[in-house]
This record gives C-alpha cells, sequence and structure tokens, in this order.
C-alpha cells in the first residue's frame, strides 16, 4: 500500500509541478514577467519537483521490494530452510544483497521469526530450525577445535569407534524395511568402510578423517535414529513425511561426500600410479617396443 500511495502522489506532484511550470511560463511571456515567474521556481516549483521526485523514486523502491518478496516468498514454497543462493537467482542479485534485503525485511516483519545465518548462506523461518543450525555450527566448531589438537588415540581405537559407528548404521539399515533407503546406506557404508580399511593400511592418513570421526559420521548416525523414529510412528504428519524424504536426499550427499573423501586420501597412490605408468611408456617408446614392431613386420616381403 506504501508502494502505491507513494507512487501515485509522487506522480500527482511531478504532473502538477510541470502544468503549474507551463501555466506560469505561458502567463510570464504574456506579461512579460519574466522575473516573477523565476522567483516562483526557486520558491514553489523546485522544493514541488524533489519532492515529488523522491515520492516516485521511494514509491519504485517499495515495488520493487514488494515484488522480491513476492519471489522470495514463492522460492520457499512452504519449506522452512532454503540457501540464499537460490533465492539470489530468483531475484537475478548477488546472495549479499539478497542476505541485506531479508535482514530489512525480517525487521519490518515480512518474515517474523525468520533468521539469515552470519555466513549469508541460509535462511531459516521459524525459530526452531535456526536453533538447529545453531547447535550443528557449535558441533562443527568443537570438531573443528578438535582436529587441530594433536591426536591422543592410537589409529586401532579410531578404526575400531568408526567401526561401531557404522555398526549402528547397519542395525539402523537392517531394522528399515524399504529397499531405496537399504541402497541408499549399503552405498554409505561401503563407503566408510573402504576409508578405515586404507587408512588402517596408511597410518599416516589419520588426520584426515578426524571431522569424518567427530563430526560427519555422528550426525549420519544422529539423522538415521530420528529417521527410524518417525518411520516407528504409526501416524505421521506431512512434515515428518518431509523431514523423511530430506533425510533420504541427504544420504546421497553423504555418500557421495564419502566417496570423494576416500579419493582425496588415495590421491598420491593415484599420482605415484599414474607417474609410474608414464615413465614405462616413455622408455618403451625410447627402446622402440611400442608401435615399432608391427610396422617393421608389416613392411617384410
Amino acid at each position: 500500500m506504501a508502494a502505491v500511495l507513494t507512487t501515485v502522489f509522487g506522480a500527482l506532484g511531478m504532473g502538477l509541478v510541470f502544468a503549474g511550470a507551463l501555466a506560469g511560463g505561458i502567463s510570464a511571456l504574456t506579461n512579460g514577467r519574466l522575473e516573477f515567474l523565476a522567483e516562483v521556481a526557486l520558491g514553489i516549483f523546485t522544493p514541488l519537483l524533489l519532492i515529488s521526485g523522491g515520492l516516485l523514486f521511494w514509491g519504485g523502491y517499495l515495488r520493487r521490494r514488494v515484488k522480491r518478496y513476492r519471489l522470495y516468498r514463492d522460492q520457499l514454497k512452504g519449506r522452512n530452510f532454503c540457501p540464499l543462493q537460490v533465492l539470489a537467482s530468483a531475484v537475478g542479485r548477488s546472495p549479499s544483497f539478497v542476505a541485506r534485503d531479508l535482514r530489512r525485511m525480517i525487521r519490518l516483519g515480512l518474515f517474523p521469526d525468520a533468521h539469515v545465518d552470519d555466513e549469508n548462506t541460509c535462511l531459516m523461518l521459524d525459530f526452531e530450525t535456526y536453533q538447529l543450525y545453531q547447535q550443528a555450527k557449535l558441533r562443527q566448531q568443537e570438531a573443528l577445535r578438535e582436529e587441530q589438537e594433536p591426536p591422543q588415540d592410537e589409529l586401532g581405537a579410531v578404526v575400531a569407534q568408526g567401526r561401531r559407528t557404522l555398526a549402528e548404521i547397519r542395525a539402523c539399515n537392517d531394522a528399515l524395511p524399504g529397499e531405496e533407503i537399504s541402497r541408499k546406506l549399503d552405498r554409505l557404508e561401503a563407503a566408510a568402510g573402504a576409508i578405515f580399511d586404507y587408512v588402517k593400511q596408511h597410518p599416516e592418513k589419520l588426520p584426515g578423517i578426524r571431522r569424518l570421526m567427530n563430526y560427519y559420521l555422528p550426525t549420519t548416525l544422529k539423522l538415521l535414529e530420528a529417521y527410524q523414529r518417525f518411520h516407528q510412528q504409526r501416524v505421521g504428519g506431512r512434515q515428518m513425511q518431509k523431514t523423511k524424504a530430506e533425510i533420504e536426499a541427504t544420504l546421497d550427499t553423504i555418500s557421495q561426500a564419502f566417496e570423494n573423501l576416500l579419493d582425496t586420501l588415495m590421491q598420491d597412490d593415484v599420482l605415484d600410479v599414474a607417474t609410474d605408468i608414464s615413465v614405462m611408456k616413455s622408455m618403451m617408446e625410447q627402446e622402440g617396443l611400442t608401435g615399432g614392431f608391427g610396422k617393421d613386420k608389416e613392411n617384410t616381403p
């Protein structure tokens, strides 16, 4: 409403200013009173022009804000959590602009109880979701501090702890009847198990899995335990079903992350093998052992 009113009053003011200026100009030219016209222009028309222009500008600003608000709302689609990058793409602006824009809207009450995280990466529409985010952030910070501390446990203890967590994940997998989530968990367990097997054979890689042990794996188990509790409920609402679907979708992301971590741990080995292959090919080419024998055989009468 404010956007419409300021735009209307601004447009009316601009119209009156131009109409008055036109009428005054004609009268001044007719009566030869140009000095009086200049005084009126400076004393009345110029301030009115500035005020009307300001109203038009402010009305346009508010209308653009309303348009962005509607785009944000349509993009959320009833979700309580949304990355700012998604909202930024919807309005064609940068995530930093969207973060500032959303904070203004929150102060104005357009998104009551909403929060934008400190890193300007996501919007949370209720206090409960914001609390969960804060708790996850604290756990991640604690895991980072523990990661920076010198290791205190032996390799065998770390691997054993990881195996126990995987056993708990396996128990959740066995308790859930769905084939799709079972397939996802099988992939996750295979990736995590391969990581522990590799680290056991290469103890120098132990620091590379500390965040896996301190945060990613325990949080994965926590999500699965919550999924199992939701699944055991005889009656489930839409929010519960939505949360279960989000957990299932997250399992693919977790599995991909574990597989990427395994690739990172094995990067040195992969480079060594690639180097050996390249050196061996170069030596064979220098000695004429690749390709030359077949050509000579074809040229033999």
